[in-house]
């Protein structure tokens, strides 16, 4: 499809429902995660990935490997150039618009949580991501990926110094409602485990208790 500049200009000029915006963003994420993040990043790509966030929905393919190239380019050194495009706001937004069963959901949810998990948790927690993900979990059911992402997301929150800002938007209450309605080989459950431990172990052990975890046998 090109250099990584036509990719990006694809993106620029195109709109979310267009199979050739999808594919570009696709192609992003292959360069990405094979050793080009510096590259892509430098060839304003993630301004590029931001705007396609907040021009599309949450049900098109663009959106999803617009939220997947921004999770890869964080993975790979360039959290810091994903949070100074906007691309907190605008993955919190896809989660507020969004449905739990569609990809974009799930993908902005496993974003935020990558984000948080290198170096960027205050600017997650600060847009609201805590409540959002918070919601997920109430509106999903534990067999669905983006309910496991939003889990592994305010797990990453609450152990990277936001622990507090998870229990305060009734996170504990989310979590253990996947509990009773999953099932122990469900990845969400084992994943909303997770959080709970990581909330009791980050000053939060009263929310955790007051939430009935003592009771729960997942």
């Amino acid at each position: 499809m090109g250099s990584i500049e036509d990719l990006v200009g694809i993106l620029r000029v195109g709109h979310p429902e267009q199979e050739a915006t999808a594919r570009a963003a696709e192609r992003l994420i292959y360069l990405v995660r094979y050793g080009q993040a510096a590259e892509v990043a430098g060839a304003g790509a993630v301004e590029a990935l931001v705007g396609l966030l907040r021009a599309g929905e949450p049900d098109e393919d663009a959106v999803a490997n617009a939220a997947s190239a921004l999770s890869s380019l964080a993975f790979k050194g360039q959290a810091a150039a994903v949070v100074e495009a906007g691309a907190v706001d605008a993955l919190v937004e896809v989660l507020r618009a969004g449905y739990p069963e569609q990809g974009a959901v799930a993908e902005a949810a496993n974003a935020l949580g990558i984000l948080a998990d290198n170096g960027q948790a205050v600017a997650v927690a600060g847009a609201g991501a805590a409540e959002a993900l918070v919601g997920l979990l109430r509106a999903g059911e534990p067999e669905q990926e983006s309910v496991a992402n939003a889990a592994s997301a305010l797990s990453n929150l609450a152990s990277n110094g936001q622990a507090a800002a998870v229990a305060e938007a009734g996170a504990a209450e989310a979590l253990m409602e996947v509990l009773r309605a999953g099932e122990p080989v469900q990845e969400a459950v084992a994943k909303a485990v997770n959080v709970l431990y990581n909330l009791a172990g980050n000053e939060q052990a009263a929310a955790v208790a007051g939430a009935g975890a003592a009771e729960a046998n997942p």
